[in-house]
């Protein structure tokens, strides 16, 4: 069976495909605000949403974000590690939208 096939997978993809990008909006604007604790919770999220869905590329860029927003590091170096984390998320989203 591939993916075109089942309609429960089909929807999850798309879920996927939608939420990621508003998750990662909402991650820059709490970089932007200088909000560590909402970063960290953002990029808590991400990193769950990308390992469920085995995208580990994702996963392992939102822990970086996770680790810098927990040790309050600066705004240039939270900014440094976002943006391997939203290149990971196009990727997903490239590959997500190739599969579905």
């Amino acid at each position: 069976m591939n993916l075109q096939d089942d309609p429960a997978m089909l929807a999850i993809l798309e879920e996927f495909k939608r939420v990621l990008p508003l998750r990662l909006r909402e991650l820059r604007e709490a970089i932007r605000f200088r909000d560590h604790e909402r970063v960290r919770l953002l990029a808590h999220q991400l990193k769950g949403a990308g390992g469920s869905d085995g995208q580990h590329a994702v996963a392992a860029a939102a822990m970086r974000v996770e680790i810098a927003a927990t040790e309050r590091v600066a705004m240039p170096q939270l900014l440094e590690a976002y943006e391997p984390l939203a290149d990971a998320v196009a990727g997903a989203i490239s590959s997500a939208t190739d599969r579905g």
